[in-house]
């Protein structure tokens, strides 16, 4: 970690009795923050204000008087009143998990088409936090009889917003088109799908024969989708790297349609999934997936399934068992898989099972 990297508290919201899951921690270190300390709250309890309960706010402002930090990370979706109450209680940055992720995609983003899905998303995760805030506002101008301004203003900053959303639509649509002349023949084309650092990249590699892909534990080290020409059984085949599944709400997962185009397109799919994740992270992975992969357009009824279990010699063969036993029960899936079990050092193996 970098000595100028900013430091972080992470405010950690689980339910109770369920262990707990990193997922925030690696989204923290992928952005590039220093964690100097977390708090967990395990109450079912929360405020509309300020997210945290009262009591819990009290002990926490004491327990991080001392602290040396510059934002505070919360793992869950806050709204712009909660962002604002927060930053003025701890006064340091507050962000919530979303924007912590449209943060790591903005700061990775290498192409003008990456880029425009990150503003958009970012405009569609805050233009409805924004109107929110603005009639709230409205209310209290109502009030103090300021009405007329108020109103033009949010009018215009309403408008902004709206135009900037469809001209940034125009451009990646007119961005598909002329991807889409640019496709090459009817090579079937195989994406590889995951969650962030459940393996994706490794299995790619070891698939292609080479190292295509950087690896790196630390989340979406893949920020645009790689895609590399192998042969199986003599016949060519177009396989994907894509970027690591994390779950978005639906408004922000729209603005990444080119992004998702490849998957919800493909009829033939590599899933893959770390077999060391608990069964509580894990059944949620799943339903993410599920939400994903089974939309209306897409051609989910006529596709065949790779699900392959990576990292299976750090996993045991309870928590493997009952990952299959669940994986039986998703009737989206209905005959159409097969299972692989995987382990990064029997990369002869993986190819020979996969093909």
């Amino acid at each position: 970690m970098s000595e100028l990297a900013e430091k972080a508290i992470l405010v950690i919201h689980a339910p109770k009795n369920e262990p707990p899951d990193d997922e925030i921690h690696d989204l923290a270190s992928a952005a590039g923050y220093e964690v100097v300390h977390e708090v967990r709250y395990h109450g079912t309890k929360l405020d509309r204000e300020y997210f945290l309960p009262m009591a819990w706010r009290e002990d926490l402002d004491y327990e991080l008087e001392n602290l040396d930090y510059d934002l505070v990370i919360v793992n869950r979706s806050l709204s712009p009143l909660q962002v604002s109450n927060l930053e003025l209680m701890f006064e340091k940055r507050v962000t919530d998990k979303i924007m912590l992720v449209l943060e790591i995609f903005e700061r990775k983003s290498s192409t003008s088409e990456i880029k425009l899905q990150i503003e958009l998303a970012n405009l569609l995760y805050t233009y409805p936090r924004a109107q929110s805030t603005m009639t709230r506002n409205l209310m209290t101008e109502r009030q103090a009889r300021h009405l007329g301004r108020g109103e033009q203003l949010k009018d215009v900053v309403e408008s902004n917003l709206r135009h900037r959303v469809a001209v940034i639509r125009k451009k990646l649509e007119d961005m598909a088109k002329r991807n889409l002349g640019h496709k090459e023949g009817n090579v079937l084309k195989i994406p590889i799908v995951g969650f962030y650092s459940a393996g994706k990249s490794t299995l790619f590699n070891i698939l292609v024969g080479e190292e295509v892909q950087d690896v790196d534990e630390r989340a979406f080290t893949t920020m645009f989708a790689k895609t590399s020409r192998t042969k199986v059984f003599g016949f060519p085949v177009d396989l994907l790297d894509t970027v690591g599944l994390v779950d978005l709400p639906r408004n922000v997962l729209n603005a990444f349609n080119q992004m998702l185009s490849p998957i919800l397109e493909a009829k033939v799919m590599i899933l893959v999934f770390d077999s060391t994740i608990d069964q509580n992270v894990w059944e949620r992975q799943m339903k993410y997936m599920r939400k994903l992969l089974i939309q209306e357009n897409s051609s989910f009824a006529h596709r065949k399934y790779l699900i392959v279990f990576s990292k299976t010699d750090l996993s045991n063969l309870h928590e493997i068992t009952t990952k299959r036993e669940a994986l039986s029960k998703e009737e989206w899936l209905g005959e159409s898989y097969l299972i692989v079990e995987t382990r990064a050092d029997q990369p002869d193996r993986i190819r020979t099972d996969i093909t």
